[in-house]
């Protein structure tokens, strides 16, 4: 434990010999210098002021503080100063007790920050966003420089760079998109992609960064930003390599040792754990949003003399195949089917629901004229089908339109689905339809046909309950209340605008992601057959 006296101008005037091991000086060129030449960093004047107010006070004063050895190393001491005092009590000096805390405060720092890492790592499920923000974080706590690869079939592609100084950040831009490590190559990063064996050096000669460049504008460029020492650990996981973490140092002070790697190696698990869960979220919102279009008609049909217009919003982040489908086709001899459902759970088995239904009622409309005979089929179906999982069950509105010299007529059946609501030209705005059951639930559906026939000007709104039972964050919910306000001001509107001005209205109540799928259908008479 090293012990100093220094007088009140912060003046040494005495120590110990274990100041001398501490701080790798002499007695006497300790002697006489100021304490806070011994810092590494200046002593701010507010630190100066709280430190002298203590004194004064005759109260000790502690604090962790940086400083510099005689060999030009740093570390971190806990200073403890206390008032010396004469027999009057008069504050004559200060004796100032320090120790090392270096490998205690490394260790803190080093927790604290693979914990705000792994923080950081977690708010993105952006694959490539969760390696740039690896990059960004790991500089300059862990090197100066970090480069991240990730390999794809034969290539290997430089995904993020960091550079601690803002400034050279263009020149590691310009190392990784004109210098990628070469696959074949006798690059570091690519042998320890290989092997997913870890390797470090405490220094870069020129030999060696020769070895890795493939010309003289790339051993030009590694020198320009000083690489000095390096360590590069493989990014696995659950197995896999994803690729690798390089940190390079750009100071011939800092040269990385065991203790480095061993950290380098936890960041780089921790960071691959986070970019195979953002690969993974990545891929399985690729095949919900695939398998959710194949639910979906690419295109609406174009019907004489009607607008059709629809919109689908999934559900929290979209990852997840939902349960909502809607359909439009030709079913022949002047009729179109307009078909929306809603079918009960997400994943798997509601994408099996929803892909039977969809189907189910187009076969159904090549040879039922009745929206209603076209829902039993469809309750037969999935009612008889052990394949479609234990939430078995859809609502459903099946409507078929036949334009005609007055506007069109639309006749219209429900199983279980919310009623659809008439916009008429005239700003009336009613709900049509006849409540059913279920599909799906009970060996036989009771829907029945309703008859609507529409004018010029007039508009028939589908929806799924998501629309109606979307909550704000008071869990209010939006409600068919206002649905019909929204739907008065809509009259006249085109069959795209009333869509539009549904979802706006339902995403502006809640603030946020709809919480369940919403899908919306208007069809629009705009003129007579």
């Amino acid at each position: 434990m090293a012990v100093l006296f220094t007088d009140l101008q912060g003046r040494l005037v005495a120590c110990n010999r274990h100041a001398e091991e501490l701080f790798g000086w002499s007695q006497e060129e300790l002697i006489g210098r100021q304490t806070e030449a011994l810092a590494a960093e200046p002593v701010d004047e507010a630190t100066r002021a709280r430190w002298a107010a203590h004194i004064a006070a005759g109260e000790p004063w502690e604090d962790d503080i940086a400083v510099r050895r005689k060999d030009g190393s740093t570390m971190v001491v806990h200073a403890v100063d206390s008032p010396f005092v004469d027999d009057d009590g008069t504050v004559t000096g200060v004796v100032s007790v320090s120790f090392d805390v270096t490998d205690r405060r490394r260790a803190e720092d080093v927790q604290r920050f693979l914990a705000d890492t792994t923080t950081l790592l977690m708010t993105s499920l952006d694959f490539v966003e969760s390696l740039r923000q690896l990059a960004a974080a790991a500089v300059p706590f862990l090197g100066d420089v970090c480069l991240v690869d990730v390999a794809d079939g034969p290539q290997v592609f430089r995904m993020a760079a960091a550079h601690a100084d803002p400034s050279k950040q263009a020149l590691v831009d310009v190392l990784g998109e004109r210098y990628p490590p070469d696959p074949f190559g006798d690059h570091p990063a690519v042998r320890v992609m290989t092997t997913g064996v870890p390797e470090a050096s405490p220094e870069m000669t020129d030999e060696f960064l020769r070895s890795t460049c493939r010309d003289e504008e790339h051993f030009d460029l590694v020198r320009r930003l000083g690489f000095s020492s390096y360590i590069s650990v493989p990014l696995i996981a659950r197995g896999r390599s994803l690729g690798t973490l390089t940190l390079v140092s750009c100071s011939p002070s800092r040269r990385f040792g065991p203790e480095d790697l061993a950290i380098a190696q936890e960041v780089a698990w921790r960071a691959a754990l986070a970019a195979d869960n953002a690969r993974l979220f990545s891929e399985r919102a690729y095949v919900a949003r695939t398998l959710q279009a194949s639910l979906l008609p690419h295109t609406l049909p174009e019907i004489p003399g009607v607008e059709l217009a629809a919109r689908y919003l999934a559900a929290g982040e979209g990852n997840e195949v939902g349960g909502d489908f809607f359909d439009a086709f030709d079913a022949g001899y002047g009729t179109w089917a307009v078909v929306i459902g809603d079918v009960c759970g997400k994943g798997a088995d509601a994408a099996a629901i929803a892909g039977l239904a969809r189907h189910t009622v187009r076969a159904a409309a090549l040879k039922e004229r009745r929206p209603s005979r076209m829902l039993s089929i469809l309750n037969d179906a999935i009612f008889g089908d052990a394949d479609v999982g234990d939430a078995r069950f859809c609502t459903v509105c099946a409507a078929l339109v036949r334009p005609n010299r007055s506007g069109a007529r639309m006749t219209l059946a429900l199983g279980g689905h919310p009623l659809p609501w008439i916009v008429r030209a005239d700003g009336r705005v009613v709900q049509a339809g006849i409540t059913g059951l279920i599909v799906g639930v009970f060996p036989e559906t009771d829907a029945r046909d309703d008859v609507i026939d529409l004018a010029v000007g007039d508009a028939v709104v589908l929806y799924t309950d998501g629309v109606v039972e979307e909550r704000d964050d008071e869990g209010r919910t939006f409600g068919q209340d206002s649905l019909r306000q929204v739907l008065q001001q809509a009259a006249g509107l085109s069959a795209a605008e009333i869509v539009e001005r549904i979802v706006g209205a339902v995403t502006a109540f809640s603030g946020r992601e709809p919480r369940d799928d919403v899908a919306v259908v208007a069809v629009r008479v705009v003129a007579a057959a």
